[in-house]
């Protein structure tokens, strides 16, 4: 029984992450990600997977290994996506819209 809790755990885990990585290969939008992050985080899920291999726990296992391939899709993405210069932060469309919308209203107003 606590070993389907643990199965239980880990897909809600890598679940809970595809979201994000969803929304960054759509948007191409990688600006605010951390690549220190994404190290991090490979890194302990990689050590994870060997300290479950170790003790033969496979929620262990295949939880840290969906983590550690949904991160790596996240730290592509930010690498393909990336244009050099993180500070620059383009408007959505939504954002844009509005900005045209209410550009339009002063005009009607004045």
């Amino acid at each position: 029984m606590i070993e389907y809790l643990g199965y239980f755990a880990g897909s809600l885990t890598v679940f809970s992450f595809f979201p994000q990585v969803y929304r960054s290969w759509q948007t191409r939008r990688t600006g605010d990600l951390s690549m220190s992050m994404f190290a991090l985080l490979i890194t302990a899920s990689s050590l994870w997977m060997i300290y479950g291999a170790l003790n033969r726990d496979w929620p262990v296992i295949l939880t840290n290994g969906g983590m550690v391939a949904l991160n790596a899709a996240l730290a592509v993405a930010k690498v393909r996506f990336s244009d050099g210069d993180e500070r620059i932060v383009q408007p959505s469309v939504e954002q844009t819209e509005r900005l045209e919308h209410r550009r339009d209203l002063r005009a009607r107003l004045r």
